[in-house]
């Protein structure tokens, strides 16, 4: 879910971590406290952070940036895409002509409640890159003012808009990631004073979310100006926790690997439904007040799953890789013997 760059940030890997497992976390709690807390920055941390790797680029690398930001954030919705398809044929007796229809319906939309649930972020991650690398050259001056306007007019109380590819959330994601664009010059320049203002956020985060209930749910469209505030505010007090973590070797070493691989644990997460069928048990009624059983062991079994799922990948991945390394080290050395002989 970020910009690849030439040497890993530890801090920035452990602050995905935090915020995917608070999204896998956050959706087995629903909107209680513990929801509502986790849902005041969880989505708009990974715009900000996506927004920290983003450099001003000339108008000649949009093609290349745009295509590596099409195979690294469209393509697993295909993948995810396909694996559902076979599981809903196999598993759920679902007719196949119908299915391919409502799948590229899903598609065409791409949003949450109407398309891709929770790979929404995905294509409005994609979109929000490729305009905010315009924005940077063409109104890098006024863009702010340019970002805050069209956030106003898509957030009117009551109006509520969702379009296609979640083009409407193209602003408020924008936003994000301008907050994220600047901390990098406040993280490498002045970290004393990035801290300073940490501890006002911290306070500032505290009092919307937990006597306010203030909360920001982009993939419902409620995003408020002091549910904006919030989750900058919460935001900013996660990367400065993650800076800290950076001291610990075990908390780089296990955080960093769920932010190196939040992507992939993302599309895990999307497809929860065909193995957590004792989800059935656990269920919230009107007011968010539990119905059924309790729902931290919900919470423990879904993300413990999810982590075994992710391990297993992780792994597959890894040995097809050192079995590519193997051949093409292969190949090199019968070349290199060939034209010595």
């Amino acid at each position: 879910m970020e910009t690849q760059i030439k040497k890993r940030i530890d801090w920035l890997d452990i602050a995905k971590g935090i915020a995917i497992l608070c999204t896998i976390i956050g959706h087995s709690f629903g909107k209680n406290r513990i929801g509502v807390f986790i849902f005041s920055f969880h989505m708009p941390l990974f715009f900000i952070l996506s927004g920290y790797t983003i450099k001003k680029i000339p108008p000649a690398e949009f093609k290349k940036s745009t295509f590596k930001d099409f195979k690294r954030l469209i393509i697993p919705i295909f993948i995810v895409f396909a694996v559902d398809f076979l599981l809903q044929i196999l598993f759920c007796d679902k007719a196949l002509v119908p299915l391919l229809k409502s799948d590229i319906k899903r598609f065409i939309w791409g949003t949450c409640n109407r398309g891709v649930g929770r790979l929404w972020f995905l294509v409005a991650l994609f979109y929000s890159k490729f305009c905010f690398r315009l924005v940077l050259n063409k109104i890098p001056k006024y863009r702010e003012i340019f970002l805050l306007v069209g956030t106003y007019i898509f957030s009117v109380p009551g109006l509520k808009i969702e379009t296609p590819q979640n083009l409407d959330l193209i602003f408020v994601a924008m936003l994000f990631m301008d907050a994220g664009y600047h901390l990098r010059n406040s993280v490498d320049e002045d970290s004393s004073k990035l801290e300073k203002v940490g501890i006002a956020a911290f306070f500032i985060w505290t009092y919307l979310v937990w006597e306010k209930n203030i909360y920001t749910d982009l993939a419902q469209r409620l995003y408020s100006p002091l549910a904006i505030i919030a989750a900058l505010c919460g935001s900013l007090c996660v990367i400065q926790l993650s800076k800290l973590f950076e001291c610990s070797k075990f908390l780089v070493k296990v955080l960093g690997f769920f932010g190196k691989w939040s992507l992939d644990l993302l599309c895990i997460h999307q497809l929860d439904g065909y193995w957590r069928k004792y989800v059935n048990y656990f269920s919230f009624e009107e007011g968010l007040k539990l119905a059924k059983l309790n729902p931290y062991i919900h919470c423990a079994v879904n993300l413990m799953i999810n982590i075994a799922i992710l391990i297993i990948l992780v792994g597959i991945k890894q040995g097809f890789e050192m079995i590519k390394i193997k051949i093409q080290t292969k190949k090199k050395m019968e070349k290199n013997l060939t034209s010595s002989n």
